[in-house]
């Protein structure tokens, strides 16, 4: 798992984009999103073509899954 320097700050949420090149040469996508000393990793199954597509994707289901949370406080301890 390759972390990138492209974490950016959401709220009070730090979102890290994560790729890994696949056997196959096609790139797989995960974010952390850490809170204080909470730290959520969420995993996807697509592939993508390169890792700028796969870090794009992380990064926008992680600003999504922050959004819900903004929208919906009881779904913080989801």
């Amino acid at each position: 798992m390759n972390k990138n320097n492209n974490s950016i700050a959401a709220g009070k949420y730090l979102l890290s984009p994560l790729t890994r090149e696949c056997a196959d040469g096609r790139f797989g996508a995960s974010v952390s999103i850490q809170n204080g000393s909470h730290d959520r990793v969420m995993r996807f199954i697509g592939l993508f073509d390169d890792a700028a597509t796969a870090t794009q994707y992380a990064v926008e289901q992680g600003l999504q899954w922050v959004r819900a949370r903004h929208t919906n406080p009881s779904a913080a301890h989801a």
